[in-house]
């Protein structure tokens, strides 16, 4: 992997973590265990392109958190309760998930150039 993000920016090396966390917290919605089998990987990929490891973080921690309630495998417990159908979820909250997911990496380049 490293070889493939070497001549790559450093934005969109960490475009294209936070989508892989993201796209991941779908198989995997325990925040513990996802860190467990992505964090060894970021830890030295970040250190091989020079990249900040609290910005790796950050990146992580986004693509972790804020699809916590978005994707199937963490929200139907809690439309269960409610006596809400996901698809009724979906269509009512893809659009603000799209916006936060925007306003996040946003705020992931912003603390890259910091």
């Amino acid at each position: 992997m490293q070889k493939l993000l070497h001549d790559k920016s450093a934005i969109i090396t960490l475009l294209i973590i936070f989508v892989f966390v993201t796209i991941f917290n779908f198989f995997v919605s325990s925040g513990s265990g996802k860190s467990v089998v992505v964090m060894p990987i970021l830890k030295p990929l970040g250190e091989v392109l020079h990249i900040n490891q609290q910005v790796m973080v950050l990146a992580y921690q986004y693509g972790d958190g804020l699809t916590n309630t978005f994707w199937p495998t963490a929200a139907l417990l809690q439309l269960s309760l409610c006596g809400m159908d996901y698809g009724r979820w979906f269509k009512f909250a893809w659009k603000i998930y799209a916006t936060l997911i925007v306003a996040a990496f946003i705020l992931i380049v912003i603390a890259n150039s910091i």
